[in-house]
């Protein structure tokens, strides 16, 4: 692997474990310094100050109890009428390391699955089961060797990480992108 991508990953896991700790130790609601890195970690694209205010007041809220990705979706989509999948799942995982982060060159280019059109019937229900479909894709995928390589190669080149093998994984396919 390329020394800059290296650099890209150690610096990501950095980044990642520093939201971790403080996901758990402020209230990311009101924390600005935890939106921001989290904004910046995970590409969260422009989005309106209330948009902003109602995912982080969602995740302040149920950080603690745990983040379901179709009761997250549901809300977010039915106050905004957006369905932000890949948003949507950086919230569940960062809650909840074993589960992946939906991004859609990841989800197209290693399992071929890609979120529901703008104008597709029954919109969010169509989501949440695309989401679900990534889950158990990303599951069997876990099995194989190809992916038992590359979270051996990211345990090698960062043996002191202490991340989830789905995070190890996703770190790696975000670099394959």
């Amino acid at each position: 692997m390329a020394k800059s991508k290296i650099e890209k990953i150690q610096a990501g896991i950095e980044k990642y474990q520093y939201l971790r700790q403080l996901l758990f130790t402020t209230d990311v609601s009101i924390n600005q310094d935890f939106q921001r890195t989290f904004n910046g970690f995970f590409r969260m694209g422009r989005r309106t100050e209330v948009y902003y205010k109602d995912y982080y007041q969602y995740l302040q809220q149920n950080k603690n109890v745990g983040i379901s990705f179709s009761e997250a979706l549901t809300y977010m989509y039915q106050k905004h009428g957006r369905l932000e999948m890949s948003f949507i799942s950086k919230m569940v995982a960062i809650v909840n390391p074993s589960f992946p982060i939906w991004d859609s060159i990841v989800t197209k280019g290693h399992f071929g699955i890609t979120a529901p059109y703008a104008n597709a019937e029954n919109r969010l229900q169509k989501g949440i089961e695309k989401y679900e479909q990534y889950c158990r894709c990303y599951d069997m995928y876990m099995q194989s060797s190809s992916a038992k390589e590359k979270i051996a190669e990211f345990e090698k080149l960062f043996p002191k990480a202490d991340l989830s093998d789905v995070k190890k994984l996703d770190f790696m396919l975000w670099q394959d992108r």
